[in-house]
């Protein structure tokens, strides 16, 4: 919120000498790409957390009076700590000093417990354009078996090779178990993809897969779940 404590006490005494609230607005907290990231991961989609990595790019724009961690790196902390909220460990920051005697380049490591880590890169530079990137790492093994079981239990796929130490193999038998020919498969494939569209947009989108017919998707509309 502020450099120091100082100026923190100062901000908190003129907010209850004005009857205000003082608050930090994160605002990429509350962006519904976050919220999702958030999600997935508390559902266990990602398995267990190991790595945290992002990076924040603001060509163009120097700031006088702070450095680029001041400016630019709360953004992406304030992700961290929303998505992995847990204390961390140690911190190690290095960064160097390019244009106008400030920190412009930074690299930061965050240590969290069972060896999960943060990487926060931001920079400044010359050019013009705004730019970020998240990326997470997990433990993907326990949920892949759970939706691998699901899909199983469906006949909707069996496993032809692989296991144990080896990568499987799987083939699909979706249009076997649901007793559909190969336009209806394109179709739900890209119905289960990309949501509700309109005939024009599945025509267009299904074509690679297969030639589309106006007479599957009337086909498709009376069956019903077995």
């Amino acid at each position: 919120m502020t450099r120091t404590v100082k100026e923190a006490e100062e901000l908190i005494k003129l907010a209850e000498t004005k009857d205000l609230v003082l608050m930090v607005d994160h605002t990429f907290v509350y962006t519904g790409a976050v919220r999702r990231i958030k999600e997935i991961i508390d559902a266990g989609e990602m398995g267990e957390l190991y790595y945290f990595d992002s990076v924040r790019v603001n060509l163009g724009l120097f700031q006088n009076d702070i450095d680029v961690i001041w400016d630019l790196a709360p953004h992406d902390l304030s992700i961290m700590d929303y998505i992995i909220q847990a204390k961390p460990e140690a911190v190690v920051a290095t960064g160097g000093r390019h244009v106008n005697g400030l920190a412009d380049l930074a690299f930061i490591t965050i240590y969290f417990p069972g060896d999960v880590v943060a990487n926060s890169l931001p920079i400044k530079g010359v050019g013009g354009a705004i730019a970020g990137a998240l990326g997470f790492v997990g433990d993907l093994r326990v949920p892949r078996l759970i939706k691998w079981i699901g899909v199983r239990d469906k006949k909707l796929a069996v496993v032809i090779s692989g296991g144990e130490n080896k990568v499987l193999k799987f083939k699909h038998r979706v249009p076997e178990t649901l007793e559909i020919a190969g336009p209806e498969v394109a179709l739900m494939c890209v119905l289960l993809l990309r949501g509700p569209q309109t005939p024009g947009e599945l025509r267009g989108r299904t074509e690679r897969m297969h030639a589309f017919a106006d007479t599957v998707l009337p086909v498709l509309g009376v069956r019903r779940p077995t």
